[in-house]
């Protein structure tokens, strides 16, 4: 963990998905397998890429990546 002066701390700026575009670098920020404040670095590879669940259900407007995700990411 990284200790800093709330004073010097500055939010990140959270960009919007519909100005993404293939190619670009992208980060993902989680929790996988439970090491905490892990970052991982991809490329987008694909947009509104549809995900087909087990059940059936459909969800759609997916971002696909390169980026190493594992559960907890």
């Amino acid at each position: 963990m990284v200790e800093a002066p709330k004073e010097i701390l500055k939010p990140i700026k959270v960009g919007e998905s519909s100005s993404l575009k293939v190619g670009q670098q992208c980060l993902a920020i989680g929790n996988p397998f439970g090491f905490d404040h892990t970052l991982t670095v991809g490329v987008i590879s694909g947009l509104n890429r549809d995900i087909f669940s087990k059940t059936g259900v459909t969800i759609g407007g997916g971002i696909q990546t390169d980026a190493a995700i594992n559960p907890g990411n």
